[in-house]
């Protein structure tokens, strides 16, 4: 199985030799770790629970998740007691 995954990436990087490197053929930066980064972080902000992040970025624990994303949680606060004082009014 190993030869046939081998077999695959190599006729891939044959096909798109840019793909996953640094710098593409123009010389133009790619980071795909940024853009996974900046989708973690698209996700917290739009309230989604951190264990749903956590599926989708396939971290192994939610302590990862929230060392990763939780400073972004912060804003949620001010939102979370504003429901808070809804339920008690």
């Amino acid at each position: 199985m190993d030869f046939e995954n081998n077999k695959s990436k190599q006729e891939l990087l044959l096909k798109y030799p840019s793909f996953l490197k640094v710098c593409d053929e123009r010389d133009q930066r790619i980071d795909f770790h940024a853009l996974r980064h900046t989708c973690g972080a698209w996700l917290a902000l739009s309230g989604v629970h951190a264990k749903t992040i956590q599926s989708i970025m396939r971290h192994k624990d939610v302590k990862l998740t929230l060392e990763t994303y939780g400073h972004l949680f912060q804003s949620m606060e001010r939102e979370a007691l504003d429901k808070l004082g809804q339920l008690t009014a």
